[in-house]
């Protein structure tokens, strides 16, 4: 009775209240003397007025407190348990609207225009809650599309358990940035011998995977038994089929260059063929060297082959660019790798430095005599120490084989 007596009070409006309290403190006590004065002597008016003075002490603080209350307070607490109604999403049912009454003000009218604002926000709240749906169904989705492609990527390339077929003692260290990524490796046997590559497309994630994969549709239709040992042709008649495939060659001829147009896609490559009956391997680079490991009279030591500083299918390549060959006898190899800038690039360390080629070659040095597998499970443990708690910077591949005399070679020595 008293709550919802009060209630109604806090919905007469604070200038109504203050009219009404007002009018009552003036007209009230001089009534009740005009009453006294005439049904009753100077001695009862006298004892009414101490009676007055002593009740208005005893009840000053009581009376103040609901006053105060009746004017402000309680609205006020009514909108702070409305804000926290709404801060813990319990919605709309902590406000009471009092009934429209034509023209309203203060406190009536902050009360109506919380609730309207409060109805409002849980209306984009709804709202926001069936993007957020939309939005992870769409996510999921393309995950699943992402994954998928992930699987084409791996079967487009010859599997870690196939490598022995090709080169001896094969090991390949492929870590995608992503589920996807512009790194990836080739192997093609031809009647005399081997081509084996890396290499590295313009970006990570989905768009390098699908340079990946046109890189590989045309590599696997070049009539690879007609290149046997020349590396630098198969870069060459790559060059001229990317370029035409990707546009790149008007691009060329009209002077924009690199940068002059809105896309400037290509790779890097290294890419060896090794001769079945031992002699001499034929590297050609393209941005991407080669790291042999020789067995030396103090132990193992490593010879980069570093190729050239340009790319494979870029605008600013030349469509008649010729790659240069470099030829290194097998004898003595112990082991080749071939390694995209995604593992010596990777920032870390104290000092936030790239893990660059002298470590890379420091490595090779000290893990030389371990199998190929293993050396490269050794290199990715490196590889994640000196990234420490740094984000990965790019894809990551390296290909580690042995010539097919290695082996021999060795037991002849011993």
């Amino acid at each position: 009775m008293l709550r919802r007596l009060a209630d109604r009070l806090a919905d007469l409006g604070v200038r109504m209240q203050v009219r009404g309290l007002l009018l009552a403190g003036m007209f009230l006590p001089a009534l009740a003397l005009l009453v006294l004065l005439e049904t009753a002597g100077a001695e009862s008016v006298k004892s009414g007025l101490v009676m007055y003075a002593a009740a208005f002490v005893l009840l000053y603080v009581p009376v103040c407190k609901g006053l105060e209350d009746a004017l402000a307070l309680r609205n006020i607490t009514l909108c702070n348990n409305f804000c926290r109604g709404l801060q813990e999403g319990r919605g709309l049912q902590d406000m009471r609207l009092p009934p429209e009454k034509g023209a309203e003000n203060d406190f009536i009218r902050l009360k109506r225009n919380m609730y309207w604002m409060g109805r409002a926000l849980l209306d984009r709240e709804h709202r926001i809650a069936g993007m957020l749906g939309e939005l992870e169904e769409a996510q999921r989705q393309i995950m699943d599309s992402i994954e998928y492609a992930g699987a084409i990527q791996h079967r487009v390339q010859i599997p870690q358990e196939r490598l022995g077929e090709f080169v001896p003692g094969g090991a390949v260290l492929w870590r995608p940035r992503d589920v996807v990524g512009g790194d990836s490796y080739w192997l093609r046997r031809t009647p005399g011998g081997v081509f084996a590559g890396v290499f590295d497309c313009t970006g990570h994630g989905v768009p390098g995977a699908f340079i990946t994969l046109i890189a590989h549709s045309m590599l696997e239709g070049l009539k690879a038994e007609r290149l046997e040992g020349r590396p630098g042709e198969v870069l060459a008649r790559l060059n001229r089929r990317l370029k035409a495939f990707l546009g790149q060659d008007a691009a060329a001829a009209s002077g924009r260059g690199a940068g002059g147009g809105r896309f400037n896609d290509g790779l890097e490559m290294g890419l060896c063929w090794l001769p079945d009956a031992g002699g001499e391997l034929c590297f050609s680079g393209a941005g991407i060297g080669l790291f042999a490991v020789l067995r030396g009279e103090g132990g193992a030591e490593v010879r980069e082959l570093r190729g050239q500083k340009c790319g494979v299918g870029y605008a600013e390549v030349p469509m008649d660019r010729a790659y240069a060959e470099e030829r290194l006898p097998l004898r003595g190899v112990v082991s080749l790798h071939l390694s995209t800038d995604g593992l010596l690039d990777q920032v870390g360390g104290e000092k936030e430095l790239p893990l660059g080629r002298k470590r890379f070659v420091k490595f090779l040095v000290g893990h030389a005599a371990l199998p190929l597998p293993e050396q490269q499970a050794r290199l990715w443990e490196l590889f994640e120490t000196h990234r420490g708690s740094g984000a990965r910077r790019d894809d990551v591949t390296v290909l580690g084989f042995a010539p097919a005399t290695s082996t021999t070679t060795a037991k002849e020595e011993a």
